[in-house]
């Protein structure tokens, strides 16, 4: 099957991604670049597809054992089941300059491990403390 050189990276399918020979990510470039850049393409093109494949196949897997935690959980004590915060991540976008990693932001949800609706002074004060290294506030924050 032969390829064109004017492929492009579907943005919503992955997995086409790696059956295809990708455009170079420096169209001028010498030839030896090219394969190299194809590589590195198809190797993030196939990453991305295989986390997907794995991710939701453990979901669908360990769907009763998650659905259990979180009625326990929300049995044990009140509040939601599930925490959710925003986190920061960094993102591989190719444009015609090349290859740019930006920070993105993103969801994470998590099952609670803590009550819900206390006070995060005490944790804001053992940090404080651990990054001025003060030892014996650490301990005393610990309770001991």
């Amino acid at each position: 099957m032969k390829h064109s050189q004017n492929a492009t990276l579907p943005a919503a399918s992955p997995a086409i991604a790696c059956l295809m020979v990708l455009r170079p990510v420096h169209p001028g470039s010498p030839p030896g670049v090219h394969s190299a850049e194809r590589r590195r393409n198809l190797y993030f093109a196939c990453k991305r597809m295989m986390d997907i494949v794995v991710a939701v196949m453990l979901l669908i897997g360990l769907a009763p054992l998650l659905l259990l935690v979180a009625v326990l959980i929300r049995l044990e004590s009140p509040g939601p089941a599930i925490f959710r915060q925003e986190r920061l991540t960094s993102r591989r976008v190719l444009d015609r300059q090349g290859e740019v990693w930006t920070v993105v932001p993103f969801v994470c949800y998590k099952f609670r491990s803590m009550h819900h609706g206390v006070s995060s002074d005490l944790h804001q004060a053992y940090i404080q403390a651990l990054m001025r290294d003060d030892q014996d506030q650490m301990a005393r924050l610990q309770g001991g």
